[in-house]
């Protein structure tokens, strides 16, 4: 174990932050000793970007915009390279929607659509939608409906990143697979039309222009409200705030954790709401939250909006 000046066994976090005070004293002229800090610094800047940006009213334009960053932090990984350069052991822990339990109540290639959702648009909160082919049996429909409206589950990084966050017709997208559609093919990065069915990417990617064209959740196109579910769980989760925390701490922002959790002293209330899904070619109902207008703002109070 490592000792600090006095003689004294230091812990991580402490070995971590004098490492960093000790670099500063000289500084550079960009304010940063080192590019591990400049790294630490951008990090801290877009987790404080998306718990600010990434709310109830947000807009598509701006999610497709902001993919870019959900590519660096997630799909390039440099969410879990800044976990291990502040200190902290293991992999990040995200809480967030899981549809897999409903998959062992019907086979994949059974589902015509599903998504985990999770995010708070407008006042509504909708997670777990999950629609199988045809008439469920009365066993099916029991075990289903034993699941309850939210499946939550939290994952591990590598695990949030690549267990499935869609189902398309039998086809499964994964968190990481959604993130590259918008960022590489709808214009996040640029734009790219083209799709190969040799590739199995591609024919994800392909599975996904029929719901961006056909299909709405929330109100919002189904894709863009997926994405922002994956940014809004991800900005919400203990390990996530935590992280911000031992930022600030580091960087000398005096930076508290900015805590997003759930903490309305209202109760939830389930409701219904039409869904729009042209896909289907006729209006479902999904299960969401009505929360308060503290928790999710919303401009002339709370509720969901039909």
């Amino acid at each position: 174990m490592s000792r600090d000046r006095n003689g004294h066994n230091a812990t991580n976090q402490e070995k971590v932050i004098s490492e960093h005070r000790g670099k500063s004293e000289w500084g550079s002229s960009m304010g940063f000793s080192t590019m591990k800090d400049y790294d630490l610094k951008v990090m801290s800047q877009d987790l404080e970007y998306l718990h600010e940006e990434w709310r109830d009213e947000i807009d598509d334009a701006s999610l497709r915009r902001n993919s870019l960053v959900l590519r660096r932090l997630l799909v390039e990984q440099d969410l879990t390279k800044a976990w291990r350069k502040v200190g902290f052991e293991d992999e990040p822990k995200i809480k967030a929607p899981t549809i897999e339990e409903h998959l062992k109540t019907c086979p994949l290639q059974d589902v015509l659509f599903a998504t985990a959702g999770g995010a708070s648009y407008r006042g509504t909160q909708i997670a777990t939608l999950f629609m199988p082919r045809g008439a469920a049996n009365p066993e099916e429909t029991r075990r289903r409906s034993a699941l309850g409206p939210f499946v939550f589950k939290l994952h591990g990084f590598k695990e949030f990143i690549e267990s499935p966050c869609m189902i398309v017709k039998g086809t499964a997208v994964s968190r990481k697979d959604l993130i590259e559609y918008v960022a590489n093919k709808l214009g996040g990065a640029h734009t790219d039309q083209r799709r190969g069915a040799a590739k199995p990417l591609d024919v994800i990617f392909t599975c996904l222009d029929e719901i961006s064209q056909t299909t709405q959740v929330a109100g919002k196109n189904a894709i863009y409200y997926e994405l922002l579910s994956i940014g809004q769980n991800m900005i919400r989760s203990d390990d996530i705030n935590r992280l911000i925390q031992r930022l600030g701490e580091l960087l000398g922002d005096n930076a508290q954790s900015t805590d997003t959790r759930h903490d309305c002293a209202i109760q939830q209330k389930e409701f219904t709401r039409p869904l729009n899904h042209h896909l289907l070619g006729i209006e479902r109902f999904a299960v969401g939250l009505l929360c308060c207008k503290k928790c999710f703002p919303m401009e002339g109070g709370s509720g969901s909006r039909a």
